[in-house]
């Protein structure tokens, strides 16, 4: 794969499912299965998805959904699921604090704490 597809990765992500039409896809698991340049496009996609995404002011709701495209993308890509799981580490990461964030807070609106103790343990098991 020529490191210009590597760098159009993210874009692809993006406008998927629309990227799916002329062959780009089919193209790309083409060249990543012959020429064996899946790293391209894992460092690609990580350090997008960081410097793009992963910041504040970016909506959790544009987080997801190129999250979502990108593991659609990058299984169509390589179906041991490797590459999705190198490439968007840092978005899973990212999301679980999300949950974990809400969660946390879901329980300081349902249960008021009385004492400093409780919110210790309670961090602690979140």
């Amino acid at each position: 794969m020529r490191e210009r597809g590597a760098r159009h990765m993210f874009q692809i992500i993006i406008d998927y499912p629309e990227s799916r039409h002329g062959g780009v896809l089919d193209d790309l698991k083409r060249c990543v299965s012959v020429v064996g340049k899946r790293h391209l496009i894992i460092d690609n996609v990580r350090n997008e998805f960081n410097k793009r995404l992963l910041h504040p002011g970016v909506g959790t709701t544009d987080i997801l959904a190129a999250f979502i495209n990108a593991i659609r993308v990058l299984r169509y890509l390589d179906s041991t699921g490797v590459m999705m799981e190198l490439a968007c580490h840092n978005v899973k990461q990212f999301l679980a604090y999300i949950i974990k964030f809400f969660y946390f807070f879901l329980i300081l609106v349902l249960f008021p704490l009385d004492d400093v103790k409780t919110l210790f343990v309670l961090l602690l098991v979140i």
